[in-house]
C-alpha cells in the first residue's frame, strides 16, 4: 500500500498486522481519485472511518485544502499517525480520534467538499454515519459522498443524488453529490 500522486507519490504506507482493519487498495484507490480528481485540490476533505488514513494522505498529497480524519480503533489510529508522519502531512490533515458519531457532532458547523465513508462491512453503518451528515449538514452545496462497501450490501438509504457506481470483486464505490439541501427528514 503506497501513496499514488501528489506530494507523497511512493510513500509506502503502514497497516496493523490482520483483518481487523482493511486498507483500500492502491487500485481502488487509484481509480477512486481519478473519478474525484477535479474535485480534490483547494477544497475540503472528510474521511469518517479512516484506518490507516491512505485515503486521507491521497487526498492531502493530491492538494486537499484540509483533511480530517474519523478513527476510533487504537492500532489503526496509531498506523494512520504514522503515516502522516511519514508522509509529512501531519500538519494539514486533522485527526478525530473518537467513535464516528461523536466527531461528526463535533464537526457541526463545518462544510466538507468530499466526505468519504469506510466503515467496517457487514454493520449497517452508512446509513447511520448518512443520517449524521445529514443531520449536522456537513456536505457542501455540490458536495461529494463516497460510501465504499461490500458488493453484496443493500445500498443505503441517501437524500443525495446518485451519481455513479463502481464494482469491484468484493467491494463497490457509490458516488452521489448534494445537489440540494437535503434535510435529516429525507430519510
Amino acid at each position: 500500500m503506497r501513496c499514488i500522486a501528489g506530494t507523497a507519490r511512493g510513500v509506502q504506507l503502514l497497516a496493523p498486522p490482520g483483518l481487523a482493519t482493511r486498507p483500500t487498495g492502491d487500485r481502488m484507490k487509484e481509480d477512486l481519485f481519478n473519478i474525484l480528481a477535479p474535485f480534490v485540490p483547494g477544497n475540503r476533505f472528510l474521511d469518517v472511518f479512516s484506518g490507516t488514513g491512505a485515503i486521507a494522505v491521497e487526498a492531502a498529497s493530491r492538494g486537499a485544502a484540509a483533511v480530517v480524519c474519523v478513527e476510533n480503533a487504537a492500532e489503526a489510529l496509531d498506523a494512520l499517525r504514522r503515516n502522516l508522519q511519514k508522509t509529512r502531512l501531519s500538519g494539514r490533515v486533522r485527526v478525530l480520534g473518537q467513535d464516528f458519531q461523536t466527531a461528526i457532532s463535533l464537526l457541526t458547523g463545518e462544510n466538507f467538499d468530499i466526505i468519504f465513508l469506510d466503515p467496517p462491512y457487514g454493520k449497517n453503518l452508512p446509513e447511520a454515519a448518512i443520517a449524521l451528515i445529514l443531520r449536522y449538514r456537513l456536505l457542501a452545496a455540490g458536495g461529494r459522498l463516497v460510501v465504499e462497501q461490500q458488493v453484496n450490501d443493500p445500498l443505503p438509504r441517501c437524500p443525495y443524488k446518485w451519481i455513479r457506481q463502481k464494482k469491484y470483486a468484493t467491494a463497490q464505490f457509490l458516488f452521489y453529490e448534494n445537489c440540494s439541501d437535503a434535510s435529516p427528514e429525507a430519510l
